[in-house]
C-alpha cells in the first residue's frame, strides 16, 4: 500500500499529495479551503445541497449544512379539523392594493362628515330664517286685506240678517248703521226665566261668531231679547229681556266651542238685563 495518498481540494479541485497517515485529519489548500483529507474512494454526495463530500467531513464544505443530518422528508400537508377556517388570523391579511392608500383616516372621515353637516344646518336655518322673517309679513298682509281678527268656532256663514234669522227665528232683526256696528234684535218664545236666559245666551254662542267670521268689516255685535212681562198687579209691558255687546277684539280671545252658554255675560264687553231675570 502506498505511503502518498492524493487529495482533492473540495473547493478548488486542486489535488495534493499527503501521507496516508494524514487520512481522516484536516488540512488546509492553497486557496485557504480547511478540509478533511480522505482518499478518492471515500466521496459522497451532500444531503442538503447535492455537492461532493468526503465521508470523514462533518460540515459540507459547499452550503455548511451537517453532513450526519438527514434531509426531511416532504409529507403530505397537514390536515385541517373540519370546520376550522383556514382564513389568517385578522390584522394579518396584506392590505388589498386596489384599496391601500384610499381609504381616508377615521379623524379625516369625521371632519368631512361634520363640514357636511355644518354646510346643511346652515342652509335649513337660512331657510328657517327666511321663512320666519316673512311670516309675520303674510300675516299682516292677510290681516290687513280681511280688515278682521280671526273668531274660533262659528259655524253659521252668510250675511248677518240670515244668520240672525237662522239662530233665533223670523222675529229676528238686524240694524247696522255703518257695516261695522250689528244690532240684532228677537222677541223670547220662552215662558221661564231661566229656559228664555238658557235660549238667549246658546243663541249668541252661535251668532256672534258667525257674523264676525262671514262679514270682515264688523267690528261690533250687539243682541237685544225683548219679551213681555207682568208685574205683581198683573199689568203686562213690553221691555228689553237681556241685552249683550261683543267687539271683535274681545270675540278673538273666546273659544266659543268650548265656553259654556251662561258664562257668556261674565266675559262680554256690555250686558244687561231685565229686574225679573236677577231674582
Amino acid at each position: 500500500m502506498p505511503e502518498q495518498v492524493t487529495v482533492t481540494c473540495p473547493k478548488c479541485g486542486k489535488e495534493h499529495q499527503v501521507h496516508r497517515s494524514l487520512i481522516g485529519q484536516k488540512a488546509k489548500c492553497s486557496c485557504g479551503n480547511v478540509f478533511v483529507v480522505a482518499t478518492g474512494a471515500s466521496k459522497a454526495s451532500c444531503v442538503h445541497c447535492g455537492a461532493e463530500v468526503y465521508v470523514t467531513e462533518a460540515v459540507c464544505p459547499a452550503c455548511g449544512q451537517s453532513t450526519r443530518e438527514r434531509k426531511p422528508e416532504k409529507g403530505p400537508p397537514a390536515s385541517h379539523p373540519q370546520g376550522v377556517s383556514r382564513q389568517p388570523p385578522p390584522g394579518s391579511e396584506p392590505p388589498d392594493e386596489e384599496t391601500q392608500g384610499i381609504q381616508p383616516s377615521l379623524a379625516e372621515t369625521v371632519r368631512r362628515v361634520d363640514k357636511e353637516t355644518a354646510e346643511q344646518l346652515r342652509k335649513g336655518c337660512s331657510i328657517g330664517c327666511a321663512v320666519l322673517i316673512a311670516l309675520p309679513v303674510v300675516i299682516g298682509l292677510i290681516a290687513t286685506m280681511l280688515h278682521e281678527s280671526p273668531v274660533g268656532g262659528g259655524t253659521q256663514q252668510g250675511d248677518p240678517a240670515s244668520i240672525a234669522r237662522s239662530v233665533f227665528g223670523k222675529t229676528a232683526q238686524v240694524e247696522s248703521a255703518d257695516g261695522s256696528s250689528y244690532v240684532v234684535r228677537y222677541r223670547l218664545s220662552a215662558h221661564t226665566v231661566g229656559f228664555a236666559k238658557m235660549q238667549f245666551c246658546e243663541g249668541v254662542q252661535r251668532l256672534v261668531p258667525g257674523i264676525f267670521n262671514s262679514n270682515p268689516s264688523a267690528q261690533r255685535v250687539e243682541v237685544l231679547a225683548f219679551g213681555t212681562f207682568v208685574d205683581v198687579r198683573g199689568n203686562q209691558s213690553e221691555g228689553k229681556a237681556m241685552h249683550i255687546a261683543f267687539t271683535r277684539g274681545n270675540a278673538a280671545t273666546i273659544q266659543w266651542g268650548n265656553v259654556l252658554p251662561l258664562n257668556l255675560p261674565k266675559i262680554a264687553d256690555m250686558y244687561s238685563e231685565h229686574a225679573d231675570f236677577r231674582r
